[in-house]
């Protein structure tokens, strides 16, 4: 993942409240599903300066003391990189902040705190994962205050992701300086170990500098079951056989013991004409949903030559994007087919150029979805549209069998959305930039479940 820090850019605070006189909105009236009242946009962090957040990767969240599938609330802890530091913030019923707090400070080495995900445990403590040249994790109590040292999970590598599983087991996928993707298991007693999920199949790659996969994320259900997926370069199969207009999405199954189960799972099932593009992982009670795009046009035809992509807006005129949503079980094998989430078809694809009036950004992650469920089994889907011409985020409840679907839902202006559940409703963070004045800014929204 590229390293540079990006231009500081504008966040425009859309205060929508749901308040006033009249009768309540109910944003789904879809038999079986539940209708959600969307809360007012909270301002959770803006800056210009050096605490800014990096709009390259999304705001990580988690619930503190809760499991998904909680009937209770719990506090929500939201982190964030400005590149340099990593910062964090504590909300008690999704608007009540508690607290702020910097996790890290720039380190003697001056190194960058990429890419942070964060995973929260029943007792109330967290703990961040992030790219700092090395694979890294600090755990935190609930006050923000870091528990033990600094442990360093791999000396080499990029793009972790991390997830919670079953008896409080971590597991942490990533990208090797060897070129192969990872998956590190961290179980209560400290015991880690770390195995290869994805790698060169052929050995017949020469450039040894040319990155063959993207964004690897990982998802567990509950009986502990892993998937671990990913978007590849054509080069990894050796041909571009698997995909000859584009990039294919493959994963790798995980039994509960950590072994591998499966690999070479193809995700996408675009026709040849089309393109798989990233794909996102979320676990459910037994198996998971993969959330990826359909997409009709390739990164060569739209890149610069320097792997950078032209103007955005120019490039969404023309590229059909649609979100797809796709069930599988334990064994790896689809429930339904799948179905698509948007109707605007201009979902974000891959890692490129955002243009905020006419402010343009590198972004690696808008191009990935996020997901959280409820109780019921229902999956709220929020991603990157560009239908405007501009970055929105919108979102969408699934019932757990992709049968029924809510209304779209426009949460806000900005990009790279993260979702969470508390037991009451669903929260939706997410990033924004413009120009006037110079900020940035992350926020957050509650979607609560109405009775």
């Amino acid at each position: 993942m590229k390293h540079a820090v990006g231009i500081f850019l504008v966040a425009v605070l859309f205060i929508t409240g749901c308040g006033g006189s009249g009768t309540k909105k109910r944003e789904s009236e879809v038999p079986g599903l539940p209708s959600l009242k969307p809360g007012p946009i909270i301002t959770v962090a803006t800056g210009s300066d050096d605490l800014a957040p990096d709009l390259r990767y999304p705001p990580a969240v988690a619930l503190l003391g809760v499991s998904p599938e909680a009937k209770t609330t719990g506090d929500t802890i939201i982190v964030w990189t400005t590149g340099k530091t990593l910062q964090g913030a504590m909300y008690s019923g999704s608007t009540t902040k508690l607290s702020s707090m910097t996790l890290t400070s720039t380190p003697e080495s001056d190194r960058l705190h990429l890419a942070p995900s964060v995973v929260a445990e029943k007792d109330g403590t967290f703990t961040v994962i992030w790219d700092n040249g090395n694979i890294v994790g600090q755990k935190f109590g609930g006050d923000g205050n870091p528990l033990g040292t600094l442990e360093v999970f791999s000396k080499t590598g990029a793009e972790p992701d991390v997830v919670l599983g079953k008896d409080g087991k971590i597991f942490i996928s990533y990208i090797g300086n060897d070129r192969k993707i990872h998956l590190i298991t961290k179980t209560k007693n400290q015991e880690k170990k770390d195995i290869v999920v994805g790698e060169d199949l052929t050995g017949k790659v020469g450039d040894k500098d040319k990155q063959l996969y993207f964004l690897p994320n990982i998802g567990v259900d509950d009986a502990g079951n892993i998937l671990v997926v990913w978007q590849e370069t054509p080069e990894a199969r050796g041909s571009m056989a698997e995909a000859p207009n584009g990039y294919p999405n493959f994963a790798t199954r995980i039994d509960p013991a950590g072994k591998v189960a499966e690999k070479d799972i193809r995700i996408d099932k675009a026709p040849p004409s089309r393109i798989g593009d990233f794909p996102a992982v979320f676990g459910l009670s037994s198996g998971w949903a993969v959330a990826w795009k359909d997409t009709n046009a390739n990164e060569k035809t739209f890149g610069d030559g320097s792997g950078l992509r032209k103007d955005a807006t120019e490039l969404m005129k023309q590229v059909d994007s649609k979100l797809m949503l796709t069930f599988y079980n334990a064994k790896g094998e689809p429930t339904s087919p799948s179905v698509r989430v948007d109707t605007s078809g201009k979902v974000f694809t891959s890692p490129g150029i955002i243009q905020m009036e006419n402010i343009s950004q590198r972004t690696w992650r808008a191009a990935l979805p996020g997901m959280a469920r409820d109780r019921s089994g229902n999956i709220f889907v929020a991603w990157t549209d560009y239908r405007s011409g501009k970055p929105e985020v919108y979102g969408r409840l699934v019932n757990g069998t992709a049968t029924q679907m809510g209304p779209e839902m426009k949460l806000g202006d900005g990009l790279n959305p993260q979702m969470s559940f508390d037991g009451k409703g669903f929260q939706a963070i997410w990033e924004a930039a413009t120009v006037t004045p110079p900020l940035k800014a992350i926020y957050l929204r509650d979607l609560a479940i109405e009775p």
